[in-house]
């Protein structure tokens, strides 16, 4: 079970950090950001399997996306957190108004792998301890 979820930057999110539990209800007026904090959850999924390409596309580009376009934000924030993992995305604008991951953390049972991009088509990754 997810104990919390971190949005930055997503569309009228601008920050964000909700403690869930067992069963969680989302409840506000309208327009409040309901809909765009599941629609958030809902990237992050895709994006942590590698099909952020098409919900990008699907919901407007990266400008859309990006809290207040791409001149006001320049990466959005996604993180979350349960007993035995942690795991946390960074994405940026690229050429053709997508959102590429810039930087990946994955935290299981204490070990980390920090993954960032160097090149085109080269990926980085350290294993490490995770610090208390």
């Amino acid at each position: 079970m997810l104990k919390n979820l971190t949005v930055h930057g997503f569309k009228s999110i601008e920050r964000q950090t909700i403690d869930l539990g067992a069963l969680n209800i989302l409840i506000g007026a309208n327009g409040s950001g309901k809909s765009n904090l599941l629609g958030a959850l809902s990237f992050f999924r895709a994006s942590a399997l590698g099909n952020s390409d098409a919900q990008v596309q699907r919901l407007g580009g990266a400008d859309r996306l990006l809290y207040h376009g791409k001149k006001t934000t320049k990466a959005c924030f996604f993180a979350c957190e349960s007993e035995n993992f942690s795991y946390e995305q960074t994405l940026i604008p690229v050429t053709g108004d997508r959102l590429e991951i810039a930087k990946e953390n994955l935290t299981i049972l204490g070990l980390t792998a920090e993954c960032a991009e160097v090149g085109a088509d080269i990926i980085c990754m350290t294993l490490r301890q995770r610090q208390q």
